[in-house]
C-alpha cells in the first residue's frame, strides 16, 4: 500500500493541482492541516482518498510530518507539499517502485519554479519523497527523512511552484523558528520589516 503524506496551512491556492497530480496512482492521501484559514480543508475533502487530521502547527515542521505518518496505513509513503505536483508517467510508475526490495527510498529531480520561472536551470537538485514507512523526519525546518538504509536517485521529476508572496510567508516561519534572516529583515511590533539593509 502506498500512502501520500502531506502537511498544510492556507494552501487553497495550490493544493488542488498537487492532489489532482498524484490522486490516481495512490491509495491514500494523509493531509494534516496546521490550522488553515482559508478553503483548503474544504478543497482536501472533496478528493475521496484524503483523510485529513488537524493539528494546531507546532515549533517544529517534523512533528507535523510524522503525525502523517504515524496515521497512515501504507507500507510506503510518498511526502508530497501542497506547492509540489506531478507529471502523469511520474504517478504512473509510482507503485513500480515498491517492488524494489533493495531500496528504501528513493530521491527525485526537484524542478523550482518561482513566479512562473524555471529557477534551477543549471543546477540539479534531488530530495528524498518517497520511502519506507519506518523512516521518520527530524529537523525543525528544512527537514528531511531518515532511518533508510538504501537510497537512490531517479529521473522522475518533482514540480516545485512558488509564488513570491507563498516563498516569502514561509521564510518568515522559518526567521521565526530560528534559521536567520535574509539580510536586511527585522522583527518589530510582530512584523516582518525590510529595512533595506
Amino acid at each position: 500500500m502506498l500512502s501520500v503524506c502531506m502537511i498544510v496551512l492556507d494552501e487553497e491556492e495550490c493544493i488542488s493541482r498537487s492532489l489532482t497530480s498524484i490522486h490516481p496512482y495512490i491509495d491514500e492521501i494523509v493531509i494534516v492541516d496546521g490550522g488553515s484559514k482559508d478553503k483548503t480543508r474544504e478543497i482536501a475533502t472533496t478528493f475521496n482518498k484524503v483523510i485529513l487530521l488537524e493539528n494546531s502547527w507546532p515549533e517544529d515542521y517534523s512533528i507535523q510530518r510524522n503525525i502523517a505518518i504515524d496515521h497512515s496505513k501504507g507500507d510506503w509513503i510518498f511526502s508530497l507539499d501542497a506547492d509540489e505536483y506531478l507529471m502523469e508517467y511520474v504517478g504512473q510508475n509510482l507503485k513500480r517502485l515498491t517492488e524494489f526490495s533493495e531500496y528504501d527510498a528513493y530521491r527525485f529531480m526537484y524542478k523550482h519554479f518561482f513566479d512562473n520561472n524555471f529557477d534551477n536551470i543549471f543546477s540539479t537538485d534531488y530530495h528524498i519523497k518517497m520511502f519506507k514507512r519506518h523512516c521518520r523526519f527530524v529537523g525543525k525546518y528544512h527537514e528531511a527523512p531518515e532511518g533508510y538504509k538504501t537510497v537512490i536517485d531517479t529521473n522522475m521529476e518533482i514540480w516545485h511552484y512558488k509564488k513570491a508572496e507563498w516563498q516569502q510567508k514561509d521564510n518568515e516561519h522559518y526567521w521565526d523558528l530560528g534559521q536567520k534572516p535574509s539580510p536586511g529583515w527585522i522583527k518589530t511590533a510582530g512584523k516582518w520589516v525590510n529595512t533595506g539593509g
